[in-house]
């Protein structure tokens, strides 16, 4: 195998974890909504894995299924802001939705993250079952 391959790119995705370190040395003028940005940090992990077919696989079925999640979890928030609203808001509104926001947009996140874990580390148990 060649020792200068191309670097995967959803490596790429973990430089928007800078955004997160914004957030945390802006913490106290309320910018703490950037620090779940922080997450995205993750994605270097994927550097050095080769970016071949099965693992565009991996992605394709760890991004359904956070989608089918996403979409879920953004109709229950609206279902929810839907029922806040006819109840009569108040001054917590605006934290509300931005609560449910950060739900609605962390959530698949970590999920997309956690699955495509899950199938890079199925893939290694099948190739060292194999070399074994």
């Amino acid at each position: 195998m060649n020792k200068h391959t191309k670097k995967n790119p959803l490596s790429y995705l973990g430089w928007l974890g800078l955004i997160g370190i914004i957030g945390v040395n802006l913490s106290a003028h309320g910018a703490w909504i950037l620090q779940l940005f922080l997450i995205y940090f993750f994605f270097f992990i994927y550097r050095n894995v080769p970016a071949d077919e099965l693992f565009w696989f991996n992605v394709k079925k760890a991004g359904l299924s956070s989608f089918i999640l996403g979409l879920i979890i953004n109709n229950i928030v609206l279902i929810t802001l839907a029922i806040f609203e006819s109840i009569g808001g108040n001054q917590d509104a605006t934290k509300l939705i931005i609560g449910m926001f950060l739900i609605s947009s962390f959530i698949p996140l970590l999920f997309f993250i956690g699955i495509l874990m899950y199938y890079n580390r199925q893939e290694k148990k099948y190739v060292e079952k194999d070399n074994a």
